[in-house]
């Protein structure tokens, strides 16, 4: 059983071509499909930025709650910046905080990030798109593999990332035979629990009810 909500399409290793570190067709690490355009070689692209080990943690550290403030409190149209970077600036260069959270987004969960986050630094989050290539080497098994379990997929349209690998998506009921739905929330960002919590609960519990303790789907659910 698979509950996704990753904002791309499960793809198996070896697949169609898609430009991302998260999709390594053809058999190559995600070293060489680092970014996702030529566009974005000119310009320069999010997961590339973060390759570096101390350049985003130091644009993140410094100011915490401005960070969160940005990433969580921005319309999803701001974010389309963090897929063409201008050469020696950051993911927060250039945006502005929002006056306002949005109604998902409480003040005191931005607290809690704050502290957390102040706490612990940034880097052990970043980490993990470094170690892309790692991950992609101690999994050779996967390729070619489809995504067998019963499966529902979730994500918002206004999810940058759904816009540039959804390919992926148009194409998950071949990579994900099994796939039991594929939601997609007009208008929601890439923060899709959190911004539409009450819908993706609903979507949670109605695909349970589908599936029995062994994880399989039942023919006939109550």
């Amino acid at each position: 059983m698979q509950c996704s909500q990753p904002s791309a399409g499960y793809v198996p290793r070896g697949g169609a071509p898609h430009r991302s570190f998260c999709s390594t067709p053809g058999g190559r690490n995600p070293a060489e499909r680092s970014q996702p355009s030529a566009r974005a070689r000119r310009q320069g692209f999010y997961q590339t930025y973060f390759q570096t080990p101390g350049v985003a943690e130091k644009e993140f550290e410094a100011n915490p709650r401005r960070t969160f403030r940005i990433i969580f409190g921005s319309p999803p149209e701001s974010g389309r910046t963090t897929n063409g970077l201008d050469p020696g600036r950051g993911v927060l260069d250039g945006r502005e905080e929002p006056k306002q959270l949005p109604s998902w987004l409480k003040p005191e969960d931005i607290d809690y990030y704050v502290k957390e986050f102040s706490r612990t630094g940034f880097r052990g989050g970043l980490n993990w798109y470094r170690a892309q290539n790692i991950s992609w080497e101690q999994t050779p098994f996967l390729t070619g593999r489809k995504l067998l379990q019963p499966t529902l997929f979730i994500t918002g349209t206004a999810d940058l990332v759904y816009e540039f690998r959804r390919a992926d998506v148009d194409n998950l009921e071949k990579s994900a035979p099994n796939l039991w739905k594929k939601v997609l929330l007009p208008g929601v960002g890439h923060w899709t629990e959190q911004e539409a919590s009450t819908e993706v609960k609903r979507l949670l519990i109605e695909f349970l009810r589908h599936v029995d303790s062994t994880g399989a789907l039942l023919k006939n659910p109550k």
